[in-house]
């Protein structure tokens, strides 16, 4: 006897409950046999094609899930789920226009159809339809609260609308829901890193390499959240490991080892800068970054030949990147050729491409070749990336220069001690037009200079507070000032000396400086860890010159770095160490500053001395190398901005005897003839 219609469909829809039933417990080939049998039965079973044609999606056979799909819309066109799999099916195939309109059809008949908006977001979001995938994927996150995939989603779109402050949230409450997801808490530490909460990033960053030791994008975001934060040693061990134990891709690779080469030179171990920045290259040939870090590393041990060719070859494989041409631009700058670089530079702003580098590196030019108007305008570009040289930014507008009573400003610490010194003689003429002026500088900086600063708040405090205090707060960085206050060069001077030593300090130190010589305080040697060091510091062993001037005694103002070559040279006799406790306390340059006004000379490579000496308009020689820094131009022996200091240049690169020579020759002629020991402290004539 034959079934009853209706006992068919109540066997049909028995086989497919227990068909789902076997998918739901993982036993996919049984569940498929059985659903083969449905349609066998009854092709018209569009549940039973739509579980079909899915599975058939799921291991990518595309032509038996577009068969089943035609199938099942013949007998079900109103169907949601048909839709859906079809919608699918069209982005598997790379036809995404359509697949978007097959998920719309999925959508009009039941709007609340979850699997859609899965499916329908994510497409959308690969297309740069960041509105609409916003719109779906939360309506998804409605229908299921608690999926953390969903919450992935939307933190990617914020990222690509570039907004930070939006991913926070999402990511926030996927941590809540698991913990222990590597992806979740590698996501938080790149996004604190781009609102700059450096130690939350790290934190999170070592929770991500702790969960997942062998990924390498862990390793690579906690490296980058390390380095942002300067833990350098860091940096190396953690990337290190993560070469060696996790499998990476040429890309990860190369990321990898540039960062670890712009750690090492850092840290001033540049010959494995080199080594690191090389690899980095290799394993991507065609990047402009890498290649900038590798033409740096290059310049850092003086292979400055190297450098260019390496530019010149990477700017005939990729003629038209912006990247390229400013990497040529920053070698044949190194190597003093200033019109051929500032061309190339002058061609990426003027392009399409303009970039922040190109701004900074022709600044760099401008600077040096006295240009101020200009140079520093495009200095500007300092604080933008990839340069930033604050970051993050004080969540404040930046002050314009106009004169405003009504204007608390808020100016910033920036770069070397050294810059503090040379820039803070700027701070009264941007106090003349504000109401308010608060610079704020390291803690160890706010005794030295605050004195001299009049009327205006010298503190170490934070941006904190200074938005809800109901005044017109601006803030700008110390550098900015000669732009802001349209400043062109024939100010720097008079305005110097603009510093002073405490007389509590001269007295002291005057009490360990001898009378009746001709008193010389000498530096050599700058922080080795520095970005800016490289070619500035020399060897005390190379003073010697000045050594072999009768009647001359040395009082070493040296710090850290270099004390060791005291006990080494031979004139080791001639040089007084004022000690350990020298300078030892929580304030920066008391004691030099006081030493400095007891002494007749200083000699000091280009270090923070120089310009503390300037600035306390005592007479003395910098040693430059023979490209040297911006601030002291190309030529010549006189300073725009110091004028107590005397520039002695090497003609040639490393070639040290070239500066020292003829400065000893001149200094010579400073030192008065042999007095009795008991005289008292002579004063030397200006230099």
């Amino acid at each position: 006897m034959n079934a009853l219609p209706h006992e068919e469909e109540d066997a049909a829809a028995d086989q497919l409950a227990k068909a789902n039933s076997l998918l739901a417990s993982g036993k996919i080939k049984a569940a498929e046999r059985l659903l083969q049998t449905i349609v066998g039965n009854d092709p018209a079973n569009a549940s039973a094609q739509a579980r079909l044609a899915a599975l058939a999606l799921d291991r990518g056979t595309l032509d038996i899930a577009r068969k089943a799909l035609a199938t099942a819309l013949r007998h079900a066109p109103d169907m949601p789920d048909l839709h859906h799999l079809l919608g699918r099916l069209l982005d598997a195939q790379g036809r995404a226009n359509e697949a978007i309109g097959a998920f719309a059809s999925a959508i009009s008949l039941k709007p609340d159809h979850e699997a859609t908006h899965r499916s329908l977001a994510p497409l959308l979001f690969r297309h740069k339809r960041y509105e609409e995938a916003r719109k779906s994927a939360a309506i998804a996150l409605v229908l299921a609260p608690d999926d953390v995939s969903l919450l992935l989603l939307l933190a990617d779109i914020e990222h690509a609308c570039k907004q930070p402050q939006a991913v926070l949230p999402h990511l926030t409450k996927a941590i809540q829901l698991d913990r222990g997801n590597p992806a979740v808490t590698r996501r938080l530490c790149e996004t604190l890193l781009d609102l700059g909460k450096l130690k939350e990033a790290v934190i999170w960053g070592n929770q991500a390499w702790k969960l997942d030791p062998t990924a390498p994008q862990a390793a690579l975001s906690y490296g980058l959240a390390l380095d942002a934060i300067k833990h350098y040693d860091e940096v190396i061990n953690v990337l290190a490991l993560a070469l060696s134990r996790c499998q990476m891709s040429k890309p990860q690779t190369a990321f990898a080892e540039n960062l670890i080469a712009r750690a090492l030179t850092h840290l001033g171990r540049r010959d494995e800068a080199v080594r690191h920045a090389r690899r980095a290259i290799e394993n991507a040939d065609n990047n402009a970054s890498y290649a900038s870090t590798y033409c740096r590393a290059l310049n850092n041990v003086g292979r400055l030949d190297d450098a260019v060719a390496f530019a010149k070859d990477l700017k005939k494989r990729l003629p038209n990147h912006p990247g390229a041409a400013i990497v040529l631009a920053y070698a044949l700058r190194e190597c003093g050729e200033y019109r051929l670089s500032e061309d190339i530079y002058t061609s990426v702003i003027n392009s399409p491409n303009k970039r922040a580098e190109a701004e900074f590196g022709i600044a760099m030019i401008q600077l040096i070749e006295g240009r101020y108007e200009d140079g520093f305008k495009n200095y500007e570009a300092r604080l933008e990336p990839p340069v930033e040289v604050i970051n993050p930014k004080p969540p404040l507008p930046m002050w314009d220069g106009n004169p405003d009573p009504e204007v608390r400003l808020v100016v910033l610490r920036e770069q070397g001690m050294g810059d503090e010194f040379q820039f803070c003689r700027f701070l009264a003429a941007a106090r003349a037009r504000v109401g308010h002026l608060n610079y704020v500088t390291y803690p160890s900086m706010v005794r030295i200079l605050a004195p001299a600063l009049k009327d205006i708040e010298v503190s170490a405090d934070s941006m904190t507070g200074r938005k809800s205090e109901g005044h017109k707060w601006r803030w700008l960085p110390l550098m900015s000032l000669p732009h802001a206050l349209g400043l062109n060069g024939a100010e720097f001077a008079a305005a110097t000396p603009y510093l002073a030593a405490e007389p509590e300090a001269v007295k002291k130190m005057s009490k360990q400086i001898k009378t009746g010589r001709f008193k010389v305080g000498i530096t050599w040697q700058g922080s080795p860890t520095s970005q800016v060091e490289r070619g500035r510091s020399l060897p005390l062993a190379a003073f010697a010159p000045f050594a072999e001037l009768d009647g001359v005694h040395f009082y070493s103002l040296q710090k850290n770095h270099g004390l060791d070559q005291l006990r080494t040279v031979p004139f080791a006799d001639r040089i007084t160490d004022f000690g350990e406790s020298f300078d030892a306390g929580d304030n920066a340059f008391i004691d030099t500053a006081g030493a400095m006004m007891n002494l007749d000379l200083i000699i000091t490579s280009d270090t923070s001395i120089a310009h503390l000496a300037g600035a306390l308009g005592r007479p003395c020689y910098v040693i430059l190398q023979h490209q040297a820094e911006w601030r002291w131009g190309v030529e010549g022996d006189r300073s725009i901005w110091y004028p107590s200091l005397r520039l002695a240049r090497q003609t040639a690169p490393g070639d040290w005897k070239s500066a020292i020579v003829p400065a000893a020759k001149a200094i010579k002629d400073l030192v008065p003839p042999p007095v009795l020991e008991t005289a008292p402290a002579m004063t030397a004539p200006p230099i």
